[in-house]
């Protein structure tokens, strides 16, 4: 009887995980707060600390230095989107960078009293810099390397909206829904799935990652939502050389495009670019043209029909939609044949893309020709690859760096906060050129202790940073290091003598290992290649609005 009661239970535990696998697990639909517009909602239960989805960050270094200058200071609807930068996006550029989230980043509402999830970096996103060669791979720069996961913060049931904390203040009584669940009947009628894909490692040679099914799809379904926040210009993407003159500035010379234009539409006869916001930006390109063969993709786009604000806004001149600030375009990722799970996921990118892309695959083909066998091999240390050899050993001192110094393009940061006895201990002084901060007398002057950076004491709400820092000392019985924490970003020697002048030490004593890390030194990942490929996604002729063709 025992036996039969527990291949019973077996039976219905796998048959429940296979139903829930097939059954839909995020919903994108019409929020619960009053004009919140569209959502995020769970289509089952979900434990505390579950991973639902895998968020892609994508980075725009010196965006406002380089858009104000060129492009004026007119407000575009991508910046109701962005990220404050922390973590490693601080250190890829000097100025701020203009950071986009896809999926839960883009898609998800604030509700700071009912947060219930978070992207949750854990001190900093995965980050993925070991798959290209600088030197001899066509993709190196040309995805974005960071990525992290979306956690369940606390339980959840089906049909609970997922809030984030945005860090805007909380919303009353009036403007929140009180439970802001919703029934999965409800869901099913008025929302579109989003878990029908997973961001995974492409079958692609040099596309990086993609986007999988999570389950068999008919021919004719919505495997995505594809939401799209409008750019009024292209130009907006534009880079600029960078100079200094007792400050940053952008000369007039063009230094390429930013990533983000990789995650875009655009039509060669239109200024309008139309950038993707959900799981559906990492669908990569596939047709007969790069094949060889009949093989071509397995999916296409088309205008949302579920989104009534799309089918007001395509028929809308192009002059109306470059004032509205709101997102209000969308489109739908639709299978051209059954797609069993499993499957990548493809689209067609255009002609003028596979043209774009053969031709920088040769250019670079030619630039390695050209290059001596021992400069192939002089690449800056991959900064996960340094990470990886470096586990187990002690950070180095300052003292111990100048006659063993990090490689060029890797320095040090500290992830830390400060608490209220912290706050009122810290140093100030204005120091010299010459000035040691690392003797006894600096550190029990002006230092503080790390006591209380506990990884236990992190909080949602905390006012959390990574912050260049340096290690002055370090004591090898409990593994814990005297720190320097920098207010700006360091480049090289003349950089930090400029900090030092310039700003107030802040020394931590007692400061945990583990919350020191590896960061890139400015404008050295993969980033900021000047050959990385950059283009933009071909908007079919057939499906883009005639008058927002603005371009002869």
């Amino acid at each position: 009887m025992l036996i039969i009661l527990f291949l019973l239970w077996i039976r219905c535990t796998f048959s429940s995980e296979e139903e829930q696998k097939h059954e839909c697990g995020l919903w994108f639909a019409p929020s619960t707060i009053p004009n919140g517009g569209m959502g995020m909602f769970a289509g089952r239960n979900y434990k505390e600390g579950t991973n639902v989805q895998t968020a892609t960050w994508l980075v725009n270094t010196d965006y406002n230095l380089h858009n104000d200058a060129k492009s004026g200071d007119e407000e575009q609807v991508m910046e109701h989107y962005n990220w404050t930068p922390n973590g490693p996006f601080v250190f890829e550029s000097l100025t701020d960078s203009f950071v986009i989230c896809t999926d839960v980043g883009s898609l998800a509402n604030n509700d700071a009293d009912r947060q219930n999830i978070s992207q949750n970096t854990r001190f900093r996103p995965d980050y993925h810099d070991m798959m290209f060669d600088q030197h001899v791979d066509p993709g190196a720069g040309a995805i974005s390397y960071y990525s992290s996961p979306t956690i369940i913060m606390k339980d959840i049931v089906a049909g609970q909206e997922l809030f984030l904390d945005y860090g805007y203040e909380a919303l009353d009584d009036e403007n929140r829904a009180r439970d802001g669940i919703q029934s999965l009947e409800w869901l099913a009628a008025n929302g579109q799935c989003l878990d029908n894909i997973e961001k995974k490692r492409s079958t692609i040679y040099q596309a990086g990652f993609g986007a999988f099914s999570t389950r068999d799809l008919n021919k004719g379904s919505i495997i995505a939502p594809a939401p799209l926040f409008h750019i009024n210009d292209i130009s907006y993407f534009n880079k600029y050389e960078m100079e200094w003159d007792e400050d940053w500035f952008v000369s007039e010379k063009y230094a390429g495009k930013q990533l983000m234009i990789n995650y875009c539409f655009s039509h060669p006869r239109s200024s309008l670019v139309l950038c993707m916001m959900s799981q559906a930006a990492m669908i990569n390109h596939m047709s007969s043209r790069n094949t060889g063969s009949e093989d071509g993709p397995n999916a296409y786009y088309t205008w949302s029909t579920w989104d009534d604000q799309t089918q007001i806004w395509i028929r809308k001149p192009l002059e109306d939609l470059k004032k509205q600030k709101n997102r209000v375009l969308s489109l739908d990722i639709v299978a051209l044949r059954d797609i069993e799970e499993g499957e990548e996921i493809f689209i067609d990118y255009g002609d003028e893309w596979d043209h774009a892309w053969n031709r920088h695959v040769m250019d670079l083909k030619n630039s390695v020709s050209t290059l001596s066998p021992s400069s192939i091999y002089e690449v800056p240390i991959p900064l996960t690859s340094y990470t990886r050899m470096h586990q187990g050993r002690p950070f180095k001192t300052e003292r111990e760096s100048r006659s063993d110094p990090y490689p060029p393009n890797i320095s040090t940061s500290c992830y830390l906060w400060f608490n209220e006895t912290a706050e009122t201990s810290r140093g100030s002084i204005v120091p010299s050129q010459n000035l040691d901060l690392a003797t006894k007398e600096m550190i029990s002057s002006f230092g503080i202790s790390g006591d209380y950076l506990k990884p236990e004491a992190i909080l949602p709400g905390f006012d959390t940073a990574e912050r260049p820092c340096k290690v002055l000392d370090r004591n090898d019985d409990n593994m814990s290091y005297t720190v320097r924490i920098y207010e700006g970003k360091l480049v090289d020697e003349e950089e930090e003598w400029f900090e030092r002048r310039r700003s107030i030490p802040t020394i931590i004593a007692n400061f945990p290992e583990l919350f020191i890390n590896f960061v890139h030194r400015p404008y050295t990942s993969h980033l900021h290649l000047a050959s990385a490929f950059r283009h933009t996604i071909e908007f079919n002729d057939d499906a883009f609005p005639e008058q927002w063709m603005d371009k002869i």
